[in-house]
């Protein structure tokens, strides 16, 4: 019995240490997709934002009806010049600063400066535009601009925020971007995609490792069951609701003694009693278990009395027909039921 007892804790702690691994590495393998999905999220979120900006700023212009065109020539200039109430400005061409422009700055950027110019950037309708479009890619998306503008000749700086500010951290950029030809007015989205909805869940090794640790854990389920239905078959016990007692029957889910068809109620304390006779080797209860049994304290006052009561009380429902006897010397009390009439059900 020892060794089966070790051989099954062994098992047991195989078992678990098995489903801890599988959880740790489905743990893994779920993280893994949710950082691929983020990735894959952010790449579609940033060509939303390029579509959005440059449809939006078409559309101002076609609103305001704002006559543009730009011609190019085969020369490539290393300097752009900006002429402003302040005074004329120039900027040296970053190669570096235009890679990080939504767009071609040499075909778009001039059309920031002229709506800036009159007040008209349509920074709103370019943030409605984006998350109309995130949200019709993925749901679950937090989103924020952050829009900072230095006019040329000034050093305060404008700023502007739209969507939930609380997301601004280094970890949730997007990127930040350049909108105009002298680099002047910076873009910065933030994105927050939601961690569930970005993994992959039909991914191969997302369904294998959550395919075996169900059969893990389902198979542990089996093994207790089994287990605890051999234990049940070894030891030969079987929960009884009713007891037949000579021509009495005793139901211990009702409480209620039966003779001859007459039923009669019995008190909480003398069916947890009478089932206690029932239960124990030869009907035989020393005076502590009555004790325990009715729920008394071993030391309190009166005790001998509270117990012969018991005792009369259990007689007065049989009638006198089955006794109780008291043992003094053994400190004991039978259940005594004439052999003829002692039956289990």
């Amino acid at each position: 019995m020892a060794m089966n007892k070790k051989l099954y804790r062994s098992i047991l702690c195989g078992w678990i240490a098995a489903l801890a691994c599988m959880a740790l590495l489905w743990c893994v393998a779920v993280c893994h997709s949710a950082r691929q999905g983020k990735a894959a999220v952010k790449e579609v979120a940033k060509e939303n934002l390029c579509e959005a900006v440059e449809l939006e700023l078409d559309r101002e212009f076609e609103r305001m009806k704002i006559p543009y065109s730009r011609f190019f020539g085969e020369k490539k200039h290393t300097k752009r010049l900006s002429v402003t109430e302040k005074g004329m400005f120039e900027v040296m061409i970053d190669s570096v600063k235009e890679t990080q422009a939504l767009y071609s700055l040499e075909v778009m950027g001039a059309k920031v400066d002229v709506l800036f110019s009159l007040d008209s950037f349509p920074l709103e309708r370019i943030y409605d535009n984006w998350q109309e479009r995130i949200k019709n890619s993925q749901n679950g998306v937090s989103s924020t601009l952050f829009l900072k503008r230095t006019p040329l000749g000034e050093d305060a700086a404008q700023e502007s925020y739209l969507g939930d500010s609380t997301i601004c951290f280094p970890q949730n950029e997007l990127g930040t971007y350049y909108l105009d030809c002298m680099y002047t007015t910076v873009l910065t989205a933030y994105l927050l995609p939601a961690f569930w909805q970005s993994v992959d869940w039909t991914s191969t090794w997302v369904l294998l490792l959550s395919c075996v640790w169900l059969i893990l854990f389902f198979s542990l389920l089996v093994w207790f069951m089994i287990l605890k239905l051999r234990k049940r078959r070894a030891t030969g016990t079987s929960v009884q609701d009713t007891y037949q007692i000579g021509e009495y029957v005793f139901n211990i889910l009702k409480h209620t003694l039966t003779c001859q068809g007459i039923e009669k109620p019995c008190s909480l304390q003398n069916s947890k009693l009478l089932y206690a006779f029932l239960t124990a080797p030869d009907h035989f209860l020393t005076y502590d278990e009555i004790a325990k049994v009715c729920g008394w304290s071993l030391d309190s006052a009166g005790l001998g009395e509270r117990r012969r009561n018991a005792i009369r009380n259990l007689r007065e429902l049989f009638d006198n027909k089955v006794d109780f006897l008291s043992l003094p010397g053994k400190k004991a009390c039978q259940m005594v039921i004439p052999k003829q009439e002692h039956a289990k059900g």
